[in-house]
Formats: structure tokens, C-alpha cells, sequence
């Protein structure tokens, strides 16, 4: 954990991940996201069945992430459920002009319970849904920071070190300024839907001892549905995008 941490710390301002949701680890950065089971019976982590959505991490705080570190720590002989990442430079990129014009100025409300309408929507297998929705063995002590949101960033992102342009959708988006929910859901949906064509996404199969460190202003990524008895624990830190909607990112917009 401290190894980790460290590493973490060499990029930056860290969330106090695990401490943050309840779930505190020895280093208490590291967040354990795992479906392992307890003494009691819950898991020790947080989101550790169910499907995760297209999402940035804490894109529900008024300050985001800036890159996020992925360790698989136990997986179970099948590998465990892939992790898919989804380049959002390259989704602003391909966009019609005309789009790119309509959202340079739009700004999104974030919130981690907006993600449930979209895996509803997208989620046809009913085992599928019951695990999406099952709560019997999550961890009762575990909360999201903030109260999962909701907080609002602008629809396109600049990085905050290089600038560049990224399309900052994903399924945590419940609404967007100036447009009613229906329209600024079916948005968000189309968006998405051009964001994650094959072509800009890659698949990764997890070993033991894999570790991840991924943009996540420039990327959105989502797991796979875990499969029931399987182990699988992963341990995650993200560094705090700081200044991301701030003063400096105010100056990149006006060149």
C-alpha cells in the first residue's frame, strides 16, 4: 500500500480514497475496490459487484481526477471482468463543427447516482439488472465522497497541464444547464454513443500484479459485470485535477 501510494504521490495531490469512502485502508489513499467478503458477510470494498459505467473518477466533486492508478491485487483463474478505456481527445476530435461549437460553452452536473438510468436503459439481461441494483452484500459502512455529488464541469475539458481538448460525458452526467432533463439526458446519450465507437476503445484482460495509470480528464472507462463467486480485489488512486476549473484553465481557453 505505501509503495503504491507513493508512486501515486510522484504525480501528484492524492485523494484520500479509502478514508473518503469509508472503506480505510493501512495507507489510508488507497482505495480497495473488491467484492471479497468479510467476517460479516459484506464486501471489504466498495463497488466491487454489479457493472460499473462509462465514467471519470470523481467527476461528482467540484475538483475531479487527473490520472488514476488501477492494481489488480487478486483476481480470480478466469482473469476476472475486463476494464474498458474509451479516448474522449479522440471523441472531440471527430465531432461535426457545428457540435463542437454547441457544447464549447455547455457545462454538465455530475452525480454518481445518475448512473443508474443509463445501465437501466442498456442493461437488457434481468440477471444482469438484479446485479446492478443488488445491495445485500455491500458494504454498510462505505459512502461516497461528497455524498456522490452532484458537481458541474464544463462538457469539453481542457487538461490542466497540456491544455488539450477533451469530450468530459460520461454516465454520471443527471443534467446539463440551460436544457431540460429529457433533452440533456438524450444528449449525454448521443454523445456517448459517438464517444464509444470500437475504434477508440481498448479492452484490457486483467493479470495478477497489472497496474493501470490512465488520463482520466481524457478518457472514460467502465468494467464489465464481475461473475458471482469470483474474487477479484483491485486497489485504485487518483490524483485531484486542482485548478481544472479554475483560473489557469480560464487562460488556456482564451489563447
Amino acid at each position: 500500500d505505501d509503495q503504491l501510494a507513493r508512486l501515486a504521490h510522484a504525480f501528484g495531490g492524492v485523494f484520500a480514497g479509502g478514508s473518503s469512502y469509508g472503506v480505510p485502508m493501512p495507507d489510508a489513499d488507497v482505495l480497495q475496490v473488491s467484492n471479497e467478503l468479510g467476517p460479516d458477510g459484506y464486501e471489504v470494498g466498495i463497488g466491487g459487484s454489479g457493472v460499473l459505467p462509462w465514467h471519470t473518477d470523481y467527476s461528482f466533486l467540484p475538483t475531479p481526477a487527473r490520472e488514476t492508478l488501477l492494481e489488480a491485487f487478486v483476481l480470480p483463474p478466469s482473469g476476472g471482468p475486463a476494464t474498458y478505456f474509451c479516448d474522449m481527445y479522440a471523441a472531440w476530435e471527430a465531432l461535426a463543427e457545428d457540435t463542437r461549437e454547441q457544447l464549447t460553452d455547455k457545462r454538465a452536473i455530475h452525480s454518481a447516482m445518475a448512473s443508474a438510468s443509463y445501465l437501466a436503459a442498456r442493461t437488457s439481461d434481468p440477471s444482469d439488472r438484479d446485479a446492478v441494483t443488488r445491495a445485500e452484500r455491500r458494504n454498510p459502512r462505505a459512502s461516497l465522497p461528497g455524498g456522490g455529488g452532484p458537481a458541474t464541469h464544463p462538457m469539453v475539458m481542457r487538461h490542466p497541464r497540456t491544455g488539450r481538448r477533451a469530450l468530459y460525458v460520461s454516465e454520471f452526467i443527471a443534467g446539463i444547464d440551460g436544457m431540460d432533463d429529457d433533452d440533456a439526458h438524450q444528449l449525454a446519450v448521443e454523445l456517448l454513443a459517438h464517444a464509444t465507437a470500437p475504434e477508440r476503445i481498448y479492452r484490457h484482460d486483467w493479470r495478477p500484479g497489472d497496474l493501470l495509470v490512465f488520463d482520466t480528464v481524457g478518457t472514460v472507462h467502465r468494467r464489465d459485470l464481475s461473475n458471482h463467486g469470483e474474487t477479484r480485489t483491485m486497489r485504485q488512486l487518483s490524483t485531484m485535477a486542482l485548478g481544472i476549473n479554475g483560473p489557469e484553465i480560464g487562460a488556456l481557453a482564451a489563447r
